[in-house]
């Protein structure tokens, strides 16, 4: 439908064929009707569909294909996530929420992978490990082709003595930093990351 029809009045165009008409029609009706019942003198609520012709049953012959989409969980804002972190310590709520999105859209993103880092080293401050583990856990989950967060977890298990599991997270962090994956874009940068997860890994196993 070309914006001429809605501004202008569909009934007036001979040429258009006979069922697009009778849409055109069916769109100035019933936009008459929401209007007269929300806007009128005497406001009142449609008994019907407003895109039903006046005295049917809600439904319409033109109307081909009606679309029902749930809506989306609620999604919580920056200082919401904030809370469920900071104050509750609910990862599992935040790892959840994360998880369903991603079902639905794998685009999702909801959180910057910095943010939760930071998270992480505010828990690591604390002298509380595990919970800053598990933060870096779910940063790599959301973020599951980035080497720095692969890295920084291998820095968590490396501080919690986790040998075994550092040092495949540093590997998972040397794969990606192989394969491009958000590495750096001067190769200098590149050789430099590279060489000190090395040094790490080569240090575990020196334990």
């Amino acid at each position: 439908m070309t914006h001429a029809y809605l501004i202008g009045n569909p009934l007036s165009y001979a040429e258009v064929p006979e069922e697009r008409r009778r849409g055109y029609e069916l769109l100035v009706r019933s936009i008459h009707r929401f209007l007269e019942a929300s806007l009128g003198e005497s406001p009142r609520t449609l008994a019907t569909p407003a895109t039903a012709e006046a005295g049917g049953d809600g439904r319409s012959a033109l109307v081909k294909h009606i679309v029902h989409v749930e809506a989306r969980p609620a999604v919580p804002d920056a200082e919401e996530l904030e809370r469920l972190i900071m104050v509750d310590r609910a990862a599992h709520r935040v790892a959840t929420i994360l998880r369903e999105g991603r079902r639905l859209d794998s685009t999702f993103v909801l959180f910057p992978q910095n943010t939760m880092a930071l998270y992480a080293f505010r828990f690591s401050r604390q002298n509380n490990l595990p919970f800053a583990i598990r933060l870096l856990e779910l940063n790599v989950e959301a973020y599951p082709q980035s080497w720095t967060a692969a890295d920084a977890l291998g820095n968590g298990y490396r501080d919690a003595n986790d040998c075994i599991r550092a040092i495949a997270a540093y590997e998972r962090a040397l794969s990606l930093l192989a394969t491009g994956s958000s590495t750096p874009a001067d190769p200098a940068d590149v050789t430099r990351s590279r060489q000190a997860i090395e040094e790490k890994i080569a240090r575990l196993k020196q334990r």
